[in-house]
């Protein structure tokens, strides 16, 4: 989707390819500058459940990073 510099839409949303796969992926939440997503997925079937992952960007106008599982605390 196309943004302002300050990273307003400017149009409806649309899938971010960078981000899909075939397995269930719901739930993101994007910071406010827009900058990182977190999510819940299940795209890591080895792990035997659905969990949280996070991708970031430089700005709003870059692609998004390949999703990194969120581990839980040591």
């Amino acid at each position: 989707m196309a943004v302002t510099r300050d990273g307003e839409p400017l149009g409806p949303a649309v899938p971010v390819v960078e981000l899909n796969t075939a397995f269930t992926e719901t739930g993101p939440t994007l910071r406010t500058d827009g900058r990182e997503v977190l999510f819940f997925s299940g795209r890591a079937p080895t792990l035997g459940m659905n969990d949280f992952w996070v991708s970031t960007r430089r700005s709003v106008h870059d692609p998004w990073s390949a999703p990194v599982h969120l581990d839980r605390p040591a």
